[in-house]
């Protein structure tokens, strides 16, 4: 029973907790557009003996907001952006051409000719002709089972790119609120700050899919 669990760190943790926080500063900001921290801490020290527990009810309800954030940045990011626009690892790597991806140009290179050819021929081998998708599953199921190290590295890369993800997410309406409120130039930044969190969430991406590949071709 032991392979069953699910490992939880706490790097997975923080990634809902920080996009959440900065999730819940835009919704306060927008509320309470002026002077927002000062109020907070008036409101804190107003209500002493259940400072704790408020606070306690707080974190929460902000590690609520991430798994939102999350649910937001899987919708826009995966089944928009990658799945409408970008195109997924597992389709870029095998085409016979890079994909152009202006804007992300790294996201869309793909294998050499020799490799594709050699990795083709090899899992064609084993397990028969399979499209792009199923041939990824098969190929990341036996990695899974017999690459432990791999495994490691592949959960690492997970955690990187939801991180980067969901505060990309979480960015986006703090510089929507920015702009409300008259902070143009601090809403560049945040929108800088958000693009560059996107290239790393497909940069790990795009790592995680070729982490698979060339450990199942090695293997």
């Amino acid at each position: 029973m032991a392979d069953l669990k699910i490992p939880f760190s706490f790097f997975d943790f923080f990634g809902y907790l920080f996009p959440g926080f900065i999730f819940a500063t835009a919704i306060i900001w927008l509320l309470i557009p002026n002077d927002p921290v000062t109020k907070i801490i008036d409101f804190f020290n107003s209500i002493k003996d259940f400072k704790y527990i408020f606070s306690f009810v707080i974190f929460i309800v902000i590690y609520g907001f991430g798994h939102v954030v999350s649910s937001f940045a899987s919708y826009l990011f995966e089944g928009i952006l990658i799945a409408k626009w970008l195109g997924y690892p597992s389709d870029n790597l095998f085409k016979n051409k890079s994909k152009n991806t202006w804007l992300f140009s790294s996201y869309g290179q793909n294998y050499s000719e020799q490799f594709r050819v050699a990795f083709n021929k090899t899992f064609t081998e084993n397990f028969g002709e399979f499209g792009n998708y199923d041939k990824f599953m098969i190929c990341f199921n036996l990695v899974k089972e017999k690459c432990p190290a791999t495994t490691g590295r592949l959960a690492v890369f997970i955690s990187l790119y939801d991180f980067s993800r969901n505060s990309a997410m979480a960015l986006i309406p703090l510089a929507l609120v920015s702009i409300f409120q008259g902070h143009y130039v601090f809403s560049i930044i945040i929108f800088g700050v958000a693009y560059l969190f996107i290239t790393r969430y497909l940069k790990f991406h795009r790592i995680y899919g070729d982490e698979v590949f060339r450990s199942f071709y090695v293997y």
